[in-house]
């Protein structure tokens, strides 16, 4: 692993994407497409009823790719890359797990980044249940290991005792690292509240 140029952290999975895309743009697509079929009726509307549903249905991966596009790291500049934005891997200090569950399988994916500086993406396992290349694995975790990353805090919780439930999905540096090295299973415990 060549550590002085940009190296690209896993593989867009679109389907993922798509998936964890806002339900209420989706919500928005639908009623634009009744609507537009009331409107234009029989009169060959169909085309372009046609066209805006397939933009509609596309949005939420142009969304979901802008908020979190490709993530690449320089690991001897110490810096993550996320489209136009770059973090000094110490900027990082959020890991938040989000799962998607499905009859086969369960979908991990990692976000992780700066509170206000944007939000890589990484998927641990894929919708075929396999865990992330071991490639990425390392790449994730020379990141992790360098990183900031810690429990939000409340202010009306200064102990942090209840830190799982006011900020769910939110993981500790270590968890984070233990996750990306050994991605738990369809039925391995999580260590968020589920």
């Amino acid at each position: 692993m060549d550590e002085s140029r940009w190296l690209r952290l896993g593989r867009i999975d679109w389907y993922t994407v798509w998936s964890t895309a806002p339900l209420a743009l989706l919500v928005v697509v639908a009623v634009q497409f009744a609507q537009a079929s009331f409107t234009l009726g029989r009169q060959g509307g169909f085309a372009v009823v046609a066209v805006v549903y397939a933009l509609g249905a596309l949005a939420p991966v142009v969304i979901a790719q802008l908020r979190s596009p490709q993530p690449w790291v320089n690991l001897a500049r110490g810096e993550l890359r996320m489209g136009r934005r770059v973090l000094r891997f110490e900027q990082i200090e959020r890991a938040v797990l989000t799962v998607m569950v499905t009859r086969r399988t369960r979908v991990l994916v990692l976000h992780f980044g700066a509170e206000k500086g944007g939000m890589a993406r990484a998927v641990l396992r894929d919708r075929s249940g396999n865990p992330i290349e071991a490639h990425d694995a390392a790449l994730l975790v020379a990141v992790l290991d360098r990183s900031n990353v810690r429990m939000p805090e409340a202010k009306e919780d200064p102990s942090g005792r209840f830190a799982r439930y006011n900020f769910p999905g939110h993981v500790t540096k270590d968890e984070a690292i233990a996750l990306v090295r050994n991605p738990p299973d369809k039925d391995d415990p999580l260590p968020i509240p589920t």
